[in-house]
């Protein structure tokens, strides 16, 4: 079964929640703003397949975080600064319950107890999770830090002089000749 790519990782997708079959086999359900999707892998498969379809791996997205960030468990991954796609886990993605979240789409979220919250996204929607506040608060900050440190350096990268040239190599000589020129 070929999944659209397009479809489980764009700016629409908010949540990948696992669903467990009667069969016993686990399946995420993706949540977007226009509908729901059910892909037949579980959300950390998933999401592993939506880094590589943008051109990354889950592995590759953590260490990419770990050298930003420093050495912390549960990063949060950047699935396309492109398109401002950074997701984070709620637990261990190693975990088959681990629900991932579009930063993006989080607008607030509350305790319930000790060992639940409510988060409720952009949209109302409203999903229960169970961890507790300080830890889904704190990564909630560290993908945002993620994504500040990532669009900083990208702030740096505008120029405001743009210099042109005009490359030429004359027929009898080895080297280019360059001269450059304002515009």
């Amino acid at each position: 079964m070929k999944i659209n790519m397009l479809k489980v990782m764009n700016f629409e997708a908010m949540i990948y929640l696992p669903k467990w079959n009667e069969d016993g086999s686990l399946s995420t359900i993706v949540i977007r703003t226009d509908g729901l999707q059910e892909e037949a892998i579980f959300p950390t498969v998933l999401m592993d397949a939506a880094l590589r379809f943008y051109g990354s791996s889950l592995q590759g997205a953590k260490d990419g975080t770990r050298s930003i960030l420093g050495e912390i468990s549960m990063q949060p991954v950047v699935v396309s600064d492109k398109f401002g796609l950074y997701w984070f886990p709620s637990t261990s993605p190693a975990n088959l319950d681990c629900v991932w979240f579009a930063l993006h789409h989080v607008d607030h979220y509350r305790a319930i107890d000790e060992k639940r919250i409510s988060v409720v996204m952009m949209n109302g929607t409203e999903i229960t999770v169970e961890t507790s506040l300080y830890s889904f608060d704190r990564k909630v900050k560290r993908a945002s830090h993620l994504r500040c440190q990532l669009e900083g350096r990208q702030a740096y990268q505008v120029k405001e002089r743009q210099v042109s040239y005009y490359i030429i190599k004359k027929l009898e000589d080895r080297n280019y000749d360059i001269d450059e020129f304002y515009e």
